[in-house]
């Protein structure tokens, strides 16, 4: 095996105490939902369990609080709060950025000479930094990493209030402009400071990865490789959580699987978001084709470098539809599939929207001038191809993205010509699953079906 080359290592030393067997039930997001020159309201959302705290901006100090209190009625008395959905996934090239370059910028004006804005970097790019940019001093300086991309920033009487990853997820921060360091709430159960773990960032071809070893990795040993390719396109694979809530809680799941001695490598494939613009339009016209090519690149590239026995793909939404699409065009490279609410079939579902983006990456509906798009984007057209290969198809019975006649019509497809294909439904989930059972067992499906026996940690 050749020596790994890694365009960035980050290794995190914990600051507090070493995290219990990590789930997704130990995640909490914390978002400032209300506040007033020297309080905020904090609310921190797990999966069916949110908590409320008043925090003082002065002292950085929280108390749990009820949800009807602000930082306004105080003294008013009034009832007043903005509820705040986590699990709702935003549109994160049109509500959040301005896209203009490799860097992607979010920008905020606290006063006429200072401003800060959120980037990544072409070498660092999971590393989302935010940076205080000061006219009348001519500087810019990163005060702060690891921050969240998908929070808005907003100022309080000291500084601004950004979000940044914490032991269990992300929460907010403060940065104080007259001290110009970064304070922390202190909030009960909240630690600040994220726990011990090593994950590598890697440059493959044109696209960048995380991955996730082992912890005690053996060279000379042969590993199942689980390569988990995340929806969208235009989202991001992540260090260690993700932003959203959503996405974190299959972090969460993909960090049992490196526990049970998996190695997971997390893709950013063509179309992702966090390269700039043109890296976001290269998936146009290549659906089914380029974004297989790269799936195939990281494997080719972790055969190289690791020893890999079976190989499964896994991911949700659009990544769903890449793991099974990858599988039916290079099945004696692969064991199997697993599909969490993916595209099964892209020309009767663009048929059923009648207006969606990816509309733009076929040329429009299907008609005799993209027929050739549509077929090369087809999983169905290439089931004759499979064998023995193991695929599984995961869908939440009200997802409103996905509809679930897109999972039965793969399943029957499948069935029909004897394939080794098994269907789960969730009922009563929608694209983005919030339910604790349902999430359990999901995380014991994606477990199980890398071969891993330990499923205790899935409760």
């Amino acid at each position: 095996m050749r020596k790994l080359k890694y365009t960035s290592i980050f290794i995190i030393m914990a600051f507090l105490l070493q995290t219990k067997s990590s789930l997704a039930f130990n995640l909490k997001y914390g978002k400032v939902i209300d506040n007033s020159n020297s309080h905020v309201v904090i609310k921190y959302v797990g999966i069916e369990k949110s908590d409320r705290y008043l925090c003082s901006i002065t002292t950085m100090v929280c108390v749990p609080t009820n949800k009807n209190m602000t930082p306004q009625n105080l003294k008013s008395g009034k009832k007043r709060i903005k509820e705040i959905d986590f699990f709702r996934e935003e549109d994160i090239q049109t509500n959040i950025f301005d896209i203009n370059s490799y860097n992607t910028l979010k920008n905020f004006k606290y006063d006429e000479t200072n401003s800060f804005y959120i980037s990544n970097t072409k070498d660092d790019p999971y590393n989302w930094q935010l940076h205080h940019a000061d006219t009348f001093r001519d500087t810019d300086e990163v005060v702060a990493s690891n921050v969240s991309y998908v929070d808005e920033i907003k100022k309080v009487s000291t500084g601004v209030v950004f979000n940044v990853l914490q032991k269990d997820g992300y929460g907010p921060a403060v940065y104080n402009v007259a001290k110009k360091e970064v304070e922390y709430f202190k909030i009960p159960n909240i630690q600040n400071y994220f726990s011990n773990t090593i994950e590598k960032v890697v440059t493959i071809e044109k696209n960048h990865a995380v991955i996730m070893e082992p912890a005690s990795i053996d060279k000379e040993k042969n590993y199942t490789l689980v390569v988990w390719l995340h929806g969208g396109p235009p989202r991001q694979a992540s260090f260690i959580y993700h932003p959203y809530l959503s996405y974190g809680t299959y972090d969460s799941i993909l960090q049992l699987l490196q526990k049970n001695n998996v190695i997971v490598i997390k893709l950013d494939y063509r179309g992702s978001f966090g390269y700039g613009q043109d890296y976001i339009d290269s998936i146009k016209g290549q659906i089914g084709k380029g974004d297989v090519t790269d799936v195939m690149d990281t494997i080719k590239y972790m055969r190289e470098n690791y020893g890999i026995d079976k190989v499964y793909l896994m991911g949700n939404s659009y990544g769903g539809y890449l793991s099974l699409k990858t599988l039916v065009e290079n099945p004696n490279d692969i064991a199997g599939a697993l599909s969490i609410n993916g595209v099964t079939d892209w020309e009767s579902l663009m048929d059923f929207y009648s207006a969606t983006p990816f509309h733009e990456h076929f040329n429009g509906q299907p008609s005799k001038d993209n027929k050739d798009l549509y077929q090369q984007a087809s999983i169905i057209n290439k089931i004759k191809n499979l064998d023995k290969q193991k695929i599984k198809i995961i869908q939440g019975t009200n997802d409103k993205t996905v509809q679930p006649w897109q999972a039965d019509l793969l399943y029957k497809k499948l069935r029909a010509k004897k394939k080794n294909v098994t269907l789960k439904k969730y009922v009563g989930q929608d694209h983005v699953f919030t339910s604790k059972k349902v999430i359990t067992d999901l995380c014991k499906q994606m477990l199980n079906f890398a071969n891993v026996t330990n499923l205790k940690d899935c409760r």
